[in-house]
């Protein structure tokens, strides 16, 4: 949990751009809300190789996420029943069940309509808002942080080390 911690708070500060880390923090919000299996998931995985996005903010996000979206998920099944009920789509919907591709996609179960709608209307807003959040951390916050007395009696501290060495030992 330290190392973890540790590793987030130093990623932060590192010269990683702050857009592979917002986007590292959407593609692990649209793997921890995905059913296990899916294409979004898969797509999901594909873009974090493609566009080098963070792997270990993904990580972090998408379990954070999908321990959130078990909360989530009567919501959810809702949602996905209610977009799979709009009577306007319902051709659509007929021809894409009868498309072997599309029926990949299991667009039909209720839940992976849900995490789907949902991944698509938050994944813009998340992307911004934390990237947002990342320079503004990086502007103010830091900056502050390091010079407070607090972090240089930590930093020249032989304590931090011993932590930090135990911590890696038990990860």
């Amino acid at each position: 949990m330290i190392s973890s911690f540790a590793k987030i708070i130093r990623l932060m500060s590192s010269d990683i751009e702050p857009a592979q880390l917002s986007l590292g923090i959407c593609l692990g919000f649209v793997l921890g809300l995905s059913p296990a299996i899916s294409i979004q998931a898969l797509l999901a995985v594909v873009l974090l190789i493609i566009l080098r996005a963070n792997l270990s903010v993904l990580m972090l996000s998408a379990g954070l996420i999908s321990i959130i979206a078990y909360l989530l998920d009567p919501l959810l099944l809702q949602l996905g029943s209610a977009v799979l009920s709009v009577a306007e789509l319902n051709s659509l919907f007929s021809w894409m069940y009868n498309n072997s591709f599309w029926y990949l996609l299991r667009f039909n179960n209720t839940l992976n309509m849900g995490s789907l709608v949902i991944s698509l209307a938050a994944f813009i807003p998340l992307f911004l808002l934390s990237n947002f959040l990342i320079k503004r951390y990086r502007v103010a916050i830091e900056k502050h942080w390091k010079s407070s007395r607090l972090f240089q009696y930590i930093s020249q501290s032989k304590l931090l080390g011993k932590l930090t060495a135990v911590a890696e030992r038990v990860s």
